[in-house]
């Protein structure tokens, strides 16, 4: 398969309200559940489905944003073995 041809093969996206693409899937006929179960689990989420290429997807698949990706929170710390071993049980 020439690099034209996989990027002229459908596929669908699931968009975020934010309009960042958060999923992406190859329409291929030995996909079809796998692929129902993507979009229905993106529908779920209140996201919108597109069927567009995959190279439309490899142009526009980036990172996300920061309502996509928020910074992780940040962990507490752990005790140290002879705080832990300090503490009433």
């Amino acid at each position: 398969m020439t690099e034209e041809e996989r990027a002229a093969m459908p596929a669908y996206i699931g968009r975020a309200p934010c309009g960042c693409i958060r999923m992406a899937t190859i329409d291929e006929p030995h996909r079809a559940k796998e692929n129902a179960k993507e979009i229905a689990a993106v529908l779920r989420l209140g996201w919108t489905v597109e069927r567009v290429t995959a190279g439309y997807v490899r142009e526009h698949w980036g990172p996300g944003c920061e309502q996509c990706n928020p910074p992780p929170k940040k962990r507490a710390k752990k005790a140290s073995p002879a705080a832990q071993e300090a503490l009433p049980l």
